[in-house]
């Protein structure tokens, strides 16, 4: 049976999601406050904290959102015959965010608190590739290495090739880069079959 999902709390974290924005368009992840975030996107505190621990796990929630929203526009058909094509086509979703939100992403790469940000962030890319798999395997895909393996392996090199590209003076196409990581979790993913 299908959970059914409370509109009121869609929209507090539609609310929240989008004032997020607002403000890391204006300062660093750590200036912004729950207060701040609460008045701006007019939640109360009691209903953030009844969601979220503090603004660390609201940015965890952040990045689920977003990785959903990327994966609605992913045709399932065009990546119905290699995993990996699920994983790029996520990372093109993402690419697109990235030039559109240059101002937002570069608060996040300056913030002081960056290094726990890409901690949360890269463990919840590898908890949707790993759960992405396990659906895979699920449908009767064989894999020949572990699933939190290959989920660590493709989330890691996505992740960090991502950010080698982004932080580029010179970087390559954006259509060249997904070539390329497209072969490289090929290779990886060689163990799929």
């Amino acid at each position: 049976m299908e959970k059914k999902i409370d509109l009121r709390i869609t929209k507090t974290h539609m609310a929240l999601c989008n004032t997020f924005i607002e403000l890391l368009g204006e300062k660093r992840f750590e200036g912004i406050t729950v207060n701040e975030l609460c008045e701006r996107a007019m939640i109360r505190r009691a209903t953030f904290y009844k969601h979220f621990s503090d603004k660390y796990d609201f940015f965890g929630f952040f990045i689920r959102e977003m990785q959903a929203k990327f994966a609605a526009k992913i045709v399932p058909y065009e990546c119905a015959d290699v995993p990996s094509k699920h994983f790029i086509g996520l990372t093109r979703q993402f690419i697109d965010f990235l030039e559109e939100n240059d101002r937002i992403v570069q608060r996040i790469l300056k913030s002081d608190m960056f290094p726990e940000l890409l901690d949360i962030f890269c463990k919840q890319i590898m908890t949707y590739t790993k759960q992405k798999l396990d659906e895979d395997v699920r449908k009767g895909r064989q894999l020949l290495v572990s699933p939190d393996l290959l989920a660590a392996c493709y989330s890691g090199a996505m992740l960090h090739m991502l950010l080698w590209w982004y932080t580029q003076k010179d970087p390559i196409p954006k259509e060249e880069l997904l070539q390329q990581m497209s072969d490289i979790l090929d290779i990886v993913g060689a163990g799929l079959s």
